[in-house]
């Protein structure tokens, strides 16, 4: 099986240094360091889901339920549809789809939508090309129906619409140039029963309307003007985030794409976990042979928020694979690891909006002395936490291990957790639960209101 490579925006320098950026963002005004990497408002965009292409398209996927953010392109409005209304599978409301779309790609078209009691919705719509696209399709509507948890965005509904007439009509059109093609013969063979092709379906994926838009956003406008985070508010959001996934995760599910644009915020400042393409229920076999047949999926996610091992499953990918080595592979993934240090990377971003390295990847440098010199034992891990605050002997490792001058700029408080949650081995990474019972997490409370007030302050 051949793999198709993806291209990746972000630097390929293997240094990690110097800001990362993609044609539609602006970076933010922050600090400039050598060790560590300036982020920009929107990180080098993840692999598209669900495309019936053989390439993976690059062009960024929009968080699905808030307003459009900077990444998105504007519509084509000769080709935008008038207004309709559906009604919702269980038959006890309507949703009317406005006709000018909020963003178009590849990976679908985004409406927004109103309630029969006019309440304003989105309206995700994809066109199923295949089985297992409608299977993907089906697998994140399932796996966001199977939650409710405040952290986590809530979804109201997946309609179906066959495109039965248009398909009837190509089946007509069929039957009528074989009847033509056989009567050229003389009739001497009888007509051919003409097969007709499965109807067409457009899925509708409704979900709330968040006007708040997401986490980077946010970030992205605090920033622009010059508003400084407490502590205490960067570290409830990322309790708000850990508990949200800490709920996924009690549920064997895996998001597998955690990242700021898919925090999405309402109006009570409440952060709800979005985006729910690549998510894997795991005890679901069908989710992870489904992953093998579209084992581009197995190594997706934004590059510098995707976990080391993913690197090198892509490596291991890039000839011919059997089949079998494939499932292998699949099965031998801790999924939920790769979650865990997303969150990491995370936390650095809402705290610091610096991070460490480009990719966890064998080719970066920043990446790779992190990883050698990493402490393997708990003993040498408590020594090598308490070395960030002697300046001297921190500055030594520093000049081995230019990534630690990033993790220096963390408060005490978090940097053993944030360390742990980036442990270049899977199996010893701490997980969500485990970092929020910790010391530093437990005492840490902030109303979640006081986020929208401060954004207010702006207006």
């Amino acid at each position: 099986m051949q793999k198709t490579k993806s291209r990746s925006r972000e630097n390929s320098n293997g240094s990690g240094s110097g800001p990362l950026k993609t044609p539609t963002s602006s970076t933010y005004p922050i600090s400039t360091s050598n060790s560590a990497t300036n982020l920009s408002v929107r990180d080098s965009p993840h692999i598209m889901r669900r495309s019936s292409q053989t390439s993976t398209p690059t062009c960024p996927s929009p968080h699905i339920m808030s307003t459009p953010s900077y990444h998105s392109t504007p519509s084509n409005n000769n080709r935008s549809p008038s207004s309709k209304t559906y009604i919702s599978s269980d038959n006890t409301t309507t949703y009317t789809r406005l006709s000018k779309p909020i963003f178009e790609s590849n990976n679908g078209i985004i409406y927004k939508g109103l309630m029969k009691d006019k309440t304003p919705v989105v309206m995700k719509s994809w066109k199923s090309t295949s089985s297992s696209y409608e299977l993907s399709i089906r697998n994140e509507y399932n796996n966001l129906k199977a939650c409710q948890h405040k952290n986590i965005v809530e979804i109201f509904d997946l309609i179906t619409e066959v495109e039965q007439e248009e398909e009837e009509d190509k089946a007509d059109l069929v039957d009528q140039l074989d009847g033509l093609a056989l009567e050229s013969e003389g009739d001497t063979v009888s007509k051919k029963s003409s097969s007709t092709p499965p109807p067409r379906k457009t899925f509708y994926m409704v979900f709330p309307f968040y006007q708040r838009g997401d986490l980077l956003n946010y970030l992205s406008i605090l920033r622009k003007n010059k508003i400084t985070l407490s502590n205490t508010h960067k570290d409830c959001i990322f309790k708000q985030i850990l508990k949200g996934v800490s709920y996924l995760h009690g549920k064997n599910i895996a998001h597998r794409d955690l990242k700021p644009e898919n925090f999405l915020i309402d109006n009570t400042g409440t952060i709800k976990v979005a985006d729910f393409g690549y998510s894997l229920d795991l005890e679901n076999e069908s989710s992870k042979l489904l992953l093998a047949n579209n084992f581009n999926d197995i190594y997706c996610g934004t590059p510098s928020f995707k976990a080391p091992e993913l690197f090198t499953i892509e490596k291991q990918l890039e000839d011919q694979c059997p089949e079998t080595k494939i499932n292998k592979i699949v099965h031998g993934i801790d999924f939920k690891a790769l979650d865990c240090w997303s969150l990491g990377m995370v936390y650095l971003n809402i705290s610091i909006m610096l991070i460490p390295w480009t990719t966890a990847s064998p080719d970066n440098i920043n990446y790779t002395k992190y990883q050698q010199n990493y402490p393997k034992e708990e003993k040498l891990f408590t020594s090598f936490i308490k070395s960030f605050d002697n300046n001297l002997q921190h500055r030594s490792m520093s000049n081995d291990n230019p990534a630690l001058s990033c993790f220096k700029k963390l408060n005490y408080d978090c940097r053993a957790f944030i360390l742990k949650l980036l442990n270049p081995q899977p199996s010893e990474r701490i997980t969500p639960s485990e970092v929020l019972k910790s010391k530093w997490l437990v005492s840490v409370y902030s109303n979640p209101k006081e986020l929208i007030e401060i954004i207010e302050q702006i207006k």
